[in-house]
């Protein structure tokens, strides 16, 4: 993202959402984090 030109603060606010999101997620369902999760998606 930096190469693109965005500013260090909106990066670290990206990541920082990313794992706020990935954090509430796993409280939320009560499941491990799975690393190798693959979803999938049919359309």
């Amino acid at each position: 993202m930096n190469k693109v030109g965005k500013p260090e603060r909106v990066i670290k606010i990206a990541i920082a959402n990313k794992l706020l999101r990935q954090a509430f997620s796993v409280g939320k369902n009560k499941r491990y984090y799975n690393e190798n999760f693959s979803q999938n998606i049919c359309f």
